[in-house]
Formats: C-alpha cells, structure tokens, sequence
C-alpha cells in the first residue's frame, strides 16, 4: 500500500553501485499511480532480469536504458503517455499484438540491438516524433507509418538491415524525413501524395539509381534536401525549377563515379531542350537551381575542368558554397556577382592551382589541402569583409604578406577578430618586432596606444601540423618590466615546411573585460603551445578609420566572423581561446 502514493521514480546508479535492477522491477510492478519513471539499469552481458509484470497505467513520461527482454506488459494500457523513450534495451518487439495510446507524441528507440520491428503506427495516432537510431537487426517498419497524418518528424539511423521504406501515401504533416547509414539496398520511398509540410530531407548511403521529379512535384515547400554517399546514384532528375523555396542543397562523395558522364544533374530533361542521349556523350554535369538557394554544397563529386555548373555564378542570394574534395584545376565560373556570398570552401581540391577572384562581402575562405596551389594572386583585391583565410597542408604559399595587407584594410578591423594560416614563412620572416624562438614575448606600447591603435596581432609558427580547429590559448598579462631574453629566429631554407598563424584581436573587443587599464603600457603574450617562433605587435588604425566608426554590413553578418572566446578575466591577466 505504501506505494500507491509514488507519482514519480528517478534510477540512474554508477557503475560501482550494486545492481538492484530486478527488485527495481518488481517495486514498479506494484505502483498503481505512477506518473513519471526514468530508469538506467546497468548493462550486463548475461541479462536474466524479468521486465515489470505490470506498469501503471497513469504514466506520461517513460525513459528506460536497459530495459530487459520482455515486451511491456499486455495490461499497459496508458491512455496519457506522451514520451516513451527506450536505449539499449533487449525486446525484439515494444509490446504484443496492437496498443491504442492515443495521445503519444514521442517515441525514441535507441541501440535496440534486437528489434525485429516497430509497432503498428494506427495506434499512435498523436505521434509527432519518430526516431529509430542503431536499430541492428531491424528489418522492416510497419507500412502504416507511410499513412500516418500527424508525424512532424522521422528520423532513421544506422538500422543496417532495414531493406524498405514504407511507400508514403499520406504524411502532410512531416517536416522532417532523414534516413541515413542504413542497408545500402535500402531504396527511397515512393511518394504517392503531396507532403507541403516537408522542408528537410536528408539521405546519406541509400540505394537511389535516380531521384524522381516527384521530389519537386510533391515536396515544393522543401527547405534543405542533402545526398550525402548514395553510391548508387546515376541521376537526378528533380524539378528543381519547382522548388522556390530550396535554400541548402548538398551533394556530397560522388568520387566512385568512374566518368563524369555517369551523372547529370538537371532540372528536367525536356525543359532544356535536349534528348537522353545528349548527356550519354557530354561530360559536364548541368546543374538547374532555383535562386531562392543560401548554402550549396557539392563536395567530393570528382568535379574537373568544365564540370562546375556554369549557372552557379547566377544564385544571387548564396551565402555558402562548398567545392571541396573535386578534381578541378580552376574555378572557371565567376563569383564576383555573388554580393551575398560569406563563405567559400575549396578544402582538398588537390589540383588547384589558381584561387578565384572573391566578391566583395566574402568573409572566410577555407582551401587547405591544395597541394597544387603555390601563389595567391589577386583573388582578395575586391574584397572588404574578408576576416578569415587557411591555405593550410599544401604547398608554399607565396604571396602571403599582401593578402594580410589587403585583410587589414577591410572593414573587418574595426570589428573582433581575424585569422589567417598559411604554409610558408614569407609573413612571419617580415614581421615587425622580429619573431622570437620561443612562445612568448614581452611588448612594450606606445604613448596613447589606445587611441591610435586598434588592436593586437599575433604571429606564432610551427614545425608540425595542428588540428584546424584545435582550440589554443593565448595568455595576455600586465607586467612592470621587460623580462623576456629570447633570441630572434634565424631563418633558413628548412622553415619553409613551417605553418604560419596571424590572429588580430581588436581592442573593441576588450575594453569591456576587467583586464583593460589603458594606463599600463607593458604587457605579455604567450601561448599553450610548443611554437618555433611568435610574436606581436599593435596595429594602427587604418587611414579615415577611428575607434568611434562602426560597420552596420559587418555586425549583420559576425556570425561568419572567427570567434574567440574569453577564459579568464581578472584585472592582472586575460586568457583567449581561438
């Protein structure tokens, strides 16, 4: 009887706690009242523990990890759960025949490693969110999910056997339909009706010979559609021109394609004027988009010289393009129409050997990996914006020292911060007060620093590969005396093979921190790293510029500037991370 007053059990023991999990099961057996229950029970190998034998039938949230071999009990009739979330359990079925559980709205299954299969979806008419993740031996989901009206979201992952897809006659509600990392006989479904509501599709290592026009005849209203590794795929003949509200399109890992002519990307075939056999013998790839599109990504498609979609340079609304991963040796389409564009990746297209002219609001280039690309050029002349550059894993860059000219005339001074790496020592050699072999240095200001500065920029170089994104420090301290005796670098032939990193750091950004004293003119910098050479030095204001200006275009549009975080703040010291 003293159970009868439990609403609500929390069990989440650590591993050195004693496993109590079948007396757990028989305490919840007898909870007539129970409301909420969320329960990890440790994982054993050799699992004998019966499931409850009963469960009330007043719960509204289920989380279990772990939960035994048994289905849920055939008396488990709960009228009002909303949540049933399962991982790592042990049931090849959820329950027994059929259950009506009229207002779920969530069902999760996590690592169920021995699900046969999902229920019946009739049942769960409130359904809203559906997720199926590393479901191992699931072969085949309920057809009734293709008919469900009220799901908003379906989400299946790493269910290696699953072979079919329900064929979709009715689902207008769903906004989100992701399968991915599933058999790779698994086809993409049929679509029999309209689906206005859904705005993603994802689908990543799916059997797909050709993606059907039904795609733009039925999902008009699609927002983001990714193709991520459908080694299957030969060609997509998606109505392209009917989805105006596309906004992210992905293409990713083609690479396995053995001639360019085995993929065509075309709004229609009919629509441009020419037969099948046009694209049998013509070895470019057309690509038909709707100017509604921001973020374009076609990435390791093995894309070559005149293969790029020519029309590219139209989409005047794109903010990101990827073209990383493609076999190309120039971008041979122009970019300078593309006023909105932020972000532009060409990572790994090892054939390059000339950089593109930018537009003008470009802010961060990222070209790493392109073994071939030896000289910048003039790609960064129109550019105002540009806050961020890695020309990292490549060959020697030359050509370095104007591009950081032309970055420290841009706007982007005025603002937070700015990046740029490149392989080479052409920047680091000419850096003024000379590089010291060491990881840290003393700099002593000038008079009215504050005022007639606009902020620090920091050199350090190193002999081996650092992870792009790793995070380093930067410590920053207020000192009486110029205690640093390091020895300038002697450069030689060898410090070519170095990777040269320049960070600027605005003092804007760090006149509100508790470490400002514009009264001090002694201060120094080191760094959480082992670095052949650093340095740092104020940069002035550039000319018509004041620490009052600010830039309306630039503050709309940090989010693609690098960030920087502050780690501590302490009137004595101030340490960054990048």
């Amino acid at each position: 009887m003293e159970y009868d007053r439990i609403e609500a059990i929390q069990y989440h023991p650590d591993h050195h706690d004693h496993d109590h999990s079948s007396h757990l099961c028989k305490i919840v057996s007898n909870m007539k009242k129970l409301r909420y229950l969320s329960v990890t029970i440790l994982d054993r190998k050799n699992d004998t523990t019966e499931g409850p034998n009963f469960l009330s039938n007043e719960l509204r949230y289920i989380r279990w990890e772990n939960y035994p071999k048994s289905p849920l009990p055939d008396t488990f009739q709960p009228m009002n759960l909303v949540d049933l979330k399962l991982s790592k359990s042990l049931q090849k079925v959820l329950w027994k025949g059929y259950k009506h559980l009229p207002r779920l709205k969530v069902l999760e299954l996590y690592h169920m490693k021995n699900l046969l299969s999902t229920p019946d979806f009739c049942g769960l008419p409130c359904l809203r969110k559906l997720t199926l993740c590393n479901c191992e031996e699931l072969k085949e989901i309920h057809p009734s999910l293709g008919c469900h009206m009220g799901l908003e979201y379906v989400s299946i992952l790493d269910c290696y056997k699953l072979k079919k897809f329900p064929t979709i006659i009715r689902m207008r509600n769903l906004g989100t339909l992701e399968i991915q990392f599933c058999n790779d006989t698994l086809e993409f479904p049929e679509i029999q009706s309209n689906m206005e509501s859904l705005v993603k599709l994802s689908l990543r290592y799916m059997r797909i010979d050709v993606l059907l026009s039904s795609i733009g005849e039925r999902c008009v209203n699609l927002i983001s559609l990714y193709l991520l590794n459908c080694t299957s795929l030969k060609s997509i003949e998606v109505d392209f021109d009917g989805l105006k509200h596309l906004e992210e399109f992905t293409l990713y890992g083609l690479n396995h394609l053995k001639t360019r002519n085995q993929l065509c990307i075309s709004r229609l075939v009919s629509k441009v004027g020419c037969g099948k056999d046009w694209y049998t013998s013509h070895p470019s790839i057309r690509l038909w988009l709707t100017h509604s599109l921001t973020k374009l990504y076609l990435c390791d498609c093995g894309l070559r010289d005149g293969e790029i979609p020519s029309n590219i340079g139209e989409l005047y609304n794109l903010q990101e393009l990827h073209l990383g991963g493609n076999d190309f040796t120039r971008l041979e389409i122009s970019l300078l129409q593309l006023t909105r564009l932020k972000l532009l990746i060409l990572d790994g297209c090892k054939e390059l050997v000339e950089l593109p002219e930018l537009p003008s609001g470009l802010y961060i280039l990222y070209a790493d990996t392109c073994h071939r690309l030896k000289a910048i050029g003039d790609f960064h002349k129109h550019c105002k914006y540009l806050s961020g550059v890695s020309l990292l894993y490549g060959s020697f860059i030359i050509g370095g020292a104007r591009l950081l000219e032309t970055m420290l005339q841009g706007n982007a001074i005025e603002h937070h911060s700015m990046m740029l790496c490149l392989q080479g020592i052409e920047i680091a050699k000419g850096f003024i007060p000379p590089l010291l072999r060491a990881s840290k240095c003393t700099l002593k200001l000038p008079e009215n620093w504050c005022n007639d500065f606009c902020g620090f920029l920091i050199c350090f170089i190193s002999y081996r590969k650092i992870l792009k994104w790793r995070h380093i420090t930067l410590s920053m301290e207020h000192v009486m005396n110029d205690i640093d005796s390091q020895e300038d670098m002697v450069w030689d032939e060898s410090d070519n093979d170095m990777y040269t990193r320049v960070w600027y750091v605005s003092f804007g950004s760090l006149r509100h921190t508790a470490w400002w004293d514009e009264t001090k003119n002694m201060v120094s910098f080191s760094i959480n790293m082992i670095c052949g050479g650093f340095g740092v030095r104020p940069v002035p204001w550039r000319s018509g510029s004041s620490p009052t200006q600010t830039s309306a275009h630039y503050d709309g549009e940090s989010r693609y500037a690098p960030k920087f975080r502050f780690l501590h703040d302490s009137a004595h010291g101030l340490d960054i991370s990048f």
